[in-house]
């Protein structure tokens, strides 16, 4: 089995593999002692907390007499010739006869067991070992060892080989959760450890509610390992096996209550057999070490009274994996920041001894860092602590020490520092995208390195209280990209919160922007031939829009709703033309793809030809069209390629009746129009029926492709007295003034009278009506006329000279 303790971590590793034996009344006297004597986690622990010290001194190995010596426990693999070295720390503390020997258990199938002759244990000893060793173990007695009595009973016996493996492995458990139970190291990984002796004991562990009574947890403990214990008799000449380790019984006993484990369990039937064996009169207890100093040890033991005339031997044992340094190959292409804990993928020829590697480091060039690393098997990864490191960027190889060996990683370690975030930006075509209501959108990312980056969220400005949307990323081309759903996203400033390795986070802000504006309608038409041409706009958002262009026309953006539009030359009928809008806060231009049709000219009204109704009766002024008379006019229209629509109307729209439509071989009972060939149109039409008087009646022309002609002007409307008869009396109003009397219709339209255009006599009353619809008006008259039978003027209203009539007196 394999442990390390480092860094407050406790890791387990490797799985028991030796049946342990040990009696049933030994194992439960244990457990009870481990929860009667709790000690709490110190920052600096006395020596032997809970047992006692023996004694203190360093076990150190070195390869040759002028080589460089490793703490034993620090050694991989123990070779003939190297030379174990013991140096007591406290040599007045220990009595005059104490002596301290080795036992070495040599590697292979044939292993053999070595006593190495006992030396003075107040001095300085050496030996060397005679063979390649897997487990050595050092026996020490306060009051002596009697090595001549011992030494011929040395012989192979495998069973104690075995024996002696198991408890070196069991003593190793233990001071590692001595260790970590006294350093308050423990407690951190408390869970990892009972999940690390579960797998190797394969029982199901229960985890232990540490506020109940400790016999009820001590109940729980056994039942739940439910070791197979039996009774062990030493005369007995078959002893039975224990089919489970009680080992790990006592490892998770000492986790759990923090209790120093006196007695390395399993070791009871291999203590019998070097007493019997080995060491005659002599008691031996199995012992732990404790660390003391920088390499110094407190070699600990259980409390217990000892037999009269019967020497004590404590046994302290180490195994080592007896192995060559596992090569390490790092995975291609590792970046990590200066900083940070990064776990490193790597190949590793023996994961089982990889925490025993030590002493790593960071090289480049001739600068070499310490550095932190964890093995992870499971994970196969490197724990890596680049926290607190003083390294600048660049490339790095990784090594360690086993034993004396500097094992270097295949492979290459890229150290960057942190990047400054606050220098990422939003692409312009991401911030276009993030528009309300408009669903997932890809958000880019520029700027500084993004390998680092762990988490991507947002949060709307306003509202901090929200918890930050977490969303998925991609780092490629030294870019980060995220897609964010604005299905949901109201309009408004946001934060996006990036998160790199060792939680630094940087809160980038972006906008989510209204719906971008909407044109309906589309297309719209442009004629060809025409300057500056008005277009209408109708839609949604058109106020966010700040300029319009186009490759193929001029755009004036004269308001939200209008565009004048000049073709350039070079288009022709059917083009279809893009527009492109510059829209507040949008980086590109909205283009609306083929939001111009391009059509041939528009329809054009040119000459047109009066021909008014006869017998008026009044004179009409040119461009008058007379109301309630159908008055003709032919009518030459242009780029009229299609059956054109005719239409009539007043320019003043308060004075408008209603728009006559027509399309040629149409009338109506107030008009109708007719084609006089090709270009040529006859319209005839009542004028009183388009508009009131001063109405100006224009015409306009419509094709489907082409559209609407400018108006073309008719003519005003104006409605005329009609006058039937004239007839002047000898009734004297007042000096040179006669009355007459005229008989007709509409005569409230007549304001003056007289016999020229420019002198006239105001209508002093209104007409009455005679026999239907006709009326008779009084009028004052001029007399002596200036000539006989002179014609009669009227003055419409408003008019400032006189019409001629037809009536004469």
């Amino acid at each position: 089995m394999q442990t390390s303790a480092r860094d407050g971590k406790l890791e387990v590793a490797g799985f028991f593999n030796a049946a342990s034996v040990l009696s049933v009344d030994l194992i439960v006297r244990l457990l009870v002692l481990l929860l009667a004597a709790g000690i709490a986690a110190q920052a600096a622990a006395p020596d032997c907390v809970g047992s006692v010290s023996v004694a203190n001194f360093e076990i150190s190995v070195r390869q040759d007499a002028d080589g460089p010596a490793l703490p034993l426990r620090k050694i991989n693999l123990l070779a003939s010739g190297y030379e174990v070295i013991y140096q007591p720390l406290r040599p007045e503390k220990l009595d005059d006869d104490a002596e301290v020997a080795l036992v070495a258990v040599s590697s292979g199938s044939n292993s053999e067991l070595t006593v190495l002759e006992p030396k003075d244990g107040r001095k300085q000893a050496t030996w060397s070992l005679p063979a390649r060793t897997s487990v050595l173990a050092v026996v020490f007695g306060p009051k002596g060892l009697d090595y001549k009595k011992i030494k011929s009973l040395v012989k192979k016996d495998q069973q104690m080989i075995s024996q002696l493996a198991d408890y070196a492995e069991k003593t190793a458990q233990t001071e590692i959760l001595i260790e970590a139970l006294l350093t308050g190291r423990g407690s951190q990984n408390f869970d990892a450890a009972l999940r690390g002796i579960s797998a190797q004991s394969g029982a199901s562990l229960t985890r232990l509610d540490k506020k109940q009574p400790a016999d009820q947890q001590l109940a729980l403990l056994m039942k739940t390992l439910n070791p197979a214990l039996s009774s062990y008799d030493p005369l007995a000449p078959e002893p039975r096996r224990m089919q489970q380790s009680v080992g790990v019984a006592a490892a998770v006993a000492g986790l759990f209550f923090g209790n120093t484990v006196g007695l390395a369990a399993g070791g009871v039937a291999m203590l019998d057999n070097f007493r019997t064996l080995l060491f005659p009169n002599t008691e031996f207890r199995s012992a732990f070490a404790q660390s003391a100093s920088a390499n110094g040890l407190a070699l600990c033991a259980k409390r217990e009274a000892s037999k009269a005339r019967t020497r004590w031997a404590y046994l302290w044992a180490v195994r080592v994996p007896d192995s060559r340094a596992p090569a390490i190959k790092l995975a291609d292409d590792i970046h990590l920041p200066v900083g940070v804990k990064a776990a490193v993928p790597a190949e590793v020829s023996d994961w089982r001894f990889m925490a025993r590697m030590r002493e790593w480091s960071l090289q480049k060039g001739n600068q070499q860092i310490p550095v932190s690393v964890q093995p992870d098997p499971e994970k196969k990864m490197l724990q890596v602590d680049l926290t607190g490191l003083q390294a600048d960027a660049g490339v790095y190889k990784l090594s360690g020490k086993w034993d004396w060996q500097t094992v270097e990683a295949v492979g290459t370690l890229h150290l960057h520092q942190i990047p400054d975030l606050r220098k990422a930006v939003l692409a312009p075509a991401s911030e276009d995208r993030l528009v309300e209501g408009l669903g997932p959108a890809g958000v880019v990312l520029s700027g500084p390195d993004f390998r680092f980056v762990e988490k991507v969220a947002f949060r709307p400005v306003e509202n901090r209280e929200a918890p930050p949307v977490e969303v998925p990323f991609d780092l490629a081309g030294g870019q980060l990209k995220t897609s964010i759903n604005t299905a949901t996203l109201k309009r408004g400033l946001y934060l996006l919160a990036i998160t790199q390795a060792g939680g630094t986070t940087q809160e980038i802000p972006f906008q989510v922007l209204p719906p971008h504006p909407v044109i309906e309608g589309l297309p719209l038409r442009a004629n060809l031939g025409e300057h500056a041409q008005p277009l209408r706009l109708r839609g949604s958002g058109l106020d966010r829009i700040e300029k319009i262009v186009s490759q193929s026309a001029d755009i004036d953006f004269k308001s939200p709703g209008q565009l004048l539009v000049t073709l350039h030359e070079n288009v022709k009928k059917g083009d279809r033309i893009d527009l492109m809008a510059s829209v507040k806060n949008v980086h590109a231009p909205i283009v609306f793809a083929g939001a111009i049709r391009v059509a041939g000219p528009r329809p054009r009204i040119g000459a047109t030809r009066a021909s008014l109704p006869e017998g008026i009766g009044i004179a009409l002024l040119p461009s008058e069209l007379p109301a309630g008379l159908f008055t003709s006019f032919s009518v030459q229209v242009q780029h009229a390629d299609e059956q054109p629509s005719f239409r009539l109307g007043c320019r003043e729209s308060t004075r408008s009746l209603t728009a006559i439509d027509l399309k040629p071989g149409e009338q109506t009972s107030s008009a109708r129009l007719r084609a006089a060939g090709l270009g040529n149109l006859f319209l005839s039409f009542d004028p009183g029926s388009v508009g009131q008087p001063g109405c100006t009646v224009v015409a306009t022309v419509e094709t489907a492709s082409a559209g609407v002609s400018d108006p073309h002007e008719l003519g005003r409307v104006v409605r005329l007295p009609v006058i039937d008869s004239f007839e002047l009396t000898d009734e004297k109003l007042r000096e040179g003034v006669f009355a007459g009397w005229i008989k007709g219709q509409d005569l409230e339209t007549i304001e003056k009278t007289g016999w020229d255009p420019h002198n006239g006599v105001l209508v002093e009353q209104l007409p009455s009506a005679v026999q239907g619809q006709k009326q008779v008006l009084k009028i004052a008259m001029p007399w002596p006329a200036p000539a006989p039978k002179s014609p009669l003027y009227v003055w419409l209203r408003g008019e400032t000279e006189g019409r001629l009539t037809t009536a004469k007196y």
